[in-house]
């Protein structure tokens, strides 16, 4: 929220608390009866009073983790151009892949809904989650593949959170050792995860 807005609707409600108190002690039968005049508040806001104490409940900031334990201590391989590691390993990497050990948790790194689990081919077993314009990321989908077979922790339609444990790191797919590969995909394009979770203040999952 813009700090001259918040210090302004403080000076408004402080404003009108002055006005209800100096008209009880001129006249205290009068009180009831008494129009405060909200209009600085309205104008600056758009909205009463009440509608400004709710918004200021709601002003919360989204919350992002990494997909693994360790976060960056565990990036084994960027987005990007990259050698290649196996016959059938891409040259271009459209996710990161976290290496936390074969069998460690997999987690949901911001609220969203599943919309797929299962086989994807090269990416082996994965999860695919939905995110949404009320946390913050229209059109956004995460992905989380090459977990053990199986092993997943939530379903299609089920609704997660962050740090919420989805499956184990496992190394179904094409593979060379056992890590999650995490994708991003904005408007149905693959941009760099690891930059779009420094941006988001991704924090290690606890």
């Amino acid at each position: 929220m813009n700090a001259t807005v918040r210090r302004r609707r403080v000076i408004g409600s402080v404003s009108a608390v002055l006005l209800f108190v100096t008209a009880w002690v001129l006249n205290p039968d009068r009180v009831n009866a008494l129009e405060l005049d909200y209009s600085m508040i309205a104008n600056d806001t758009g909205t009463g009073v009440a509608g400004v104490v709710e918004f200021d409940t709601l002003d919360t900031v989204q919350l992002v983790v990494y997909p693994a334990d360790g976060g960056m201590r565990h990036l084994s391989s960027g987005y990007g151009y990259r050698a290649k590691a196996c016959a059938l390993c891409s040259t271009y990497h459209l996710g990161a892949d976290f290496t936390a050990g074969y069998g460690n948790n997999i987690y949901a790194i911001t609220y969203g809904k599943v919309i797929d689990v299962g086989w994807h081919g090269s990416e082996g077993f994965s999860v695919w989650i939905q995110h949404y314009a009320d946390n913050g990321f229209a059109n956004t989908e995460t992905i989380y593949a090459h977990m053990i077979e199986k092993s997943n922790k939530v379903h299609v339609g089920d609704w997660v959170v962050p740090n919420q444990v989805i499956g184990k790191i496992g190394t179904t797919g094409v593979t060379t050792a056992p890590h999650v590969h995490f994708e991003v995909l904005v408007n149905g394009n693959s941009i760099d995860p690891v930059a779009w979770l420094k941006q988001n203040g991704a924090r290690n999952p606890r």
